[in-house]
């Protein structure tokens, strides 16, 4: 591994510097606070992608049998790397997205009776370098591991140069694309007005009948693009109006991802696991007094606490099927967390993955996901 620190630039101006590059990925900690998004990753040019399509792995265009996760336990297993403490914990490695629609590489599930928009259930891209951002230190890396290289000589050669050229990328700073508001058309949703109150009405009558507890009905929201429309300049739009602890930026070919999330899914740091499920919200006023009066009316809101604590007994229980008797703890519960436009209720919910339990390679946490 050959790691250069840089002198400090921002990571959205460094995400200008690789944006002409193929396949360009973000991870963006936008928002300050004092536990949350501590860290930012900028990416590009990966040595290889891999996808799973209507249950199918691929890689690089080849599609390959078997089970997707084995798969990908295996791709990943031929790219070890030792792992440094003192650094942001990616370096290097697979960063992309898991749809919901995995799941169904999972679980037998009855086919949606409205089909979704036929887009891959995973992509994830490989990369060997990476921009590394530690914004409580202000200080930041290039990150080069050499792979797919596996003599370890021409490795080592590799890494020196990809970061060399990392470095002069990173030298030349482009300024931000000016794009003109109205790029986008209306946006259309996929119920009437009347289906929903319908679907509403559906949910609440399975919820008296005792055959679910929770559901979360859905909207799409669609909207033409002008041929102007620069999914650069509306992430920096995003992440000025609205920044999280989580965002991200990915680009795939011609599908581009840009999330702006305040909520940590999982958390993987050895044996240790974290998720952070959120339930209960409630917009933040100007007027500091209001503010005030509705953080207190969501904290007492039996309604949101109920909604919080039902998924949290969710959690704990699929934590217990992967983590050692007993560990599964829950730290926080309906902690209050405000953000630029809307209060949460957090909760935390920890673990200790059992022995017998494997995410990813031994040596060094390769993944980097975004919920979607």
């Amino acid at each position: 591994m050959h790691v250069r620190e840089l002198q400090w630039i921002e990571p959205i101006t460094a995400v200008q510097c690789l944006a002409h590059r193929p396949h360009l990925s973000f991870l963006d900690s936008a928002a300050t606070h004092e536990l949350l998004g501590r860290y930012s990753y900028v990416t590009c040019d990966p040595f290889s992608t891999y996808i799973v399509a209507g249950g199918r792995a691929s890689c690089n265009g080849e599609d390959i049998d078997g089970d997707p996760w084995e798969v990908l336990r295996t791709l990943l297993a031929n790219y070890p790397q030792e792992h440094r403490p003192d650094l942001p914990p990616f370096q290097a490695g697979a960063a992309g997205f898991f749809a919901y629609d995995l799941n169904r590489t999972l679980e037998r599930l009855p086919a949606p009776a409205i089909p979704g928009q036929r887009l891959p259930h995973s992509i994830l891209h490989l990369y060997d370098v990476v921009v590394s951002y530690d914004h409580r230190n202000n200080r930041c890396w290039i990150v080069s591991t050499g792979w797919p290289e596996q003599d370890p000589a021409r490795r080592g050669e590799r890494a020196r140069r990809r970061a060399d050229e990392f470095a002069a990328l990173l030298a030349n700073p482009k300024s931000p694309r000016i794009v003109l508001p109205g790029t986008a058309g209306a946006w259309n949703s996929n119920f009437s007005r009347e289906a929903y109150i319908t679907a509403v009405q559906r949910v609440i009558d399975l919820i008296l009948a005792g055959d679910l507890f929770q559901a979360n009905i859905a909207q799409r929201f669609t909207a033409r693009l002008s041929t102007i429309f620069d999914p650069l300049t509306f992430y920096r739009q995003l992440r000025s109006l609205n920044p999280a602890p989580f965002g991200a930026l990915l680009r795939c070919g011609k599908l581009t991802i840009a999330s702006s999330s305040p909520e940590r899914f999982l958390k993987l740091d050895g044996t240790k696991v974290e998720t952070r499920p959120i339930k209960g919200t409630i917009a933040r006023s100007v007027d500091s007094n209001e503010d005030q009066r509705r953080a207190n009316v969501l904290v007492a809101s039996e309604k949101d606490r109920a909604e919080n604590i039902m998924i949290v007994d969710l959690l704990r229980n699929d934590l217990s099927r992967v983590c050692t008797p007993h560990s599964v703890d829950v730290p926080a519960q309906c902690d209050l967390e405000s953000y630029a436009s809307v209060h949460h209720l957090v909760s935390i919910v920890t673990g200790t993955l059992a022995g017998d339990v494997k995410w990813t390679p031994e040596r060094g946490p390769w993944i980097a996901k975004v919920k979607v």
